[in-house]
């Protein structure tokens, strides 16, 4: 059994509908937390039709905390944490660091790059993690990737493919 507050606490926060973005098929609502959220006051939420998590043109999830700063966004594609252009996940803290985490359909991945930065105050790289479709890569891999070996051998291979194609008839 739980502690026998959730009650009193989801009584503390309201939804309601709020004048957010709204895009084709996508319904946004506001959720205010109240005093039991912590750092957070409330957040903006982006949903289609089935209730997944989603927004076409920027993140479905928005936190804010109290001063209704952006705290946390959250790119979401149809229920996956999802974004091609950018980090998926971006957070910013109050001492003026940010976290980034790139995902490709709810995996952790990026094809160019660390899936996870961490940069200090100051904006300089903290911490990085890599990591292609959830595995962890090693040094070597990271290296290549640095290179840009995995693009140049993506393109090549996808010449030969394009090339094969030409002459096969079907």
């Amino acid at each position: 059994m739980g502690s026998g507050r959730g009650k009193a606490r989801r009584a503390q926060g309201t939804i309601a509908a709020a004048p957010l973005r709204p895009t084709p098929k996508t319904h946004p609502v506001r959720f205010d937390f109240g005093a039991a959220a912590g750092n957070y006051s409330h957040k903006d939420t982006w949903t289609d039709d089935d209730a997944h998590y989603h927004c076409d043109d920027g993140p479905a999830l928005i936190w804010y905390d109290r001063h209704n700063d952006h705290v946390r966004e959250e790119y979401w594609v149809h229920g996956e944490q999802h974004r091609e252009d950018g980090p998926a996940i971006i957070e910013h803290h109050i001492d003026g660091s940010r976290k980034e985490e790139w995902r490709f359909h709810h995996k952790r991945h990026r094809d160019d790059g660390p899936y996870l930065v961490e940069y200090d105050k100051d904006g300089k790289v903290a911490a990085e993690e890599w990591r292609h479709h959830d595995g962890l890569l090693n040094d070597e891999q990271i290296k290549e990737i640095r290179s840009g070996g995995v693009a140049a051998r993506a393109a090549e291979a996808q010449r030969l493919i394009d090339e094969t194609l030409e002459r096969v008839e079907f």
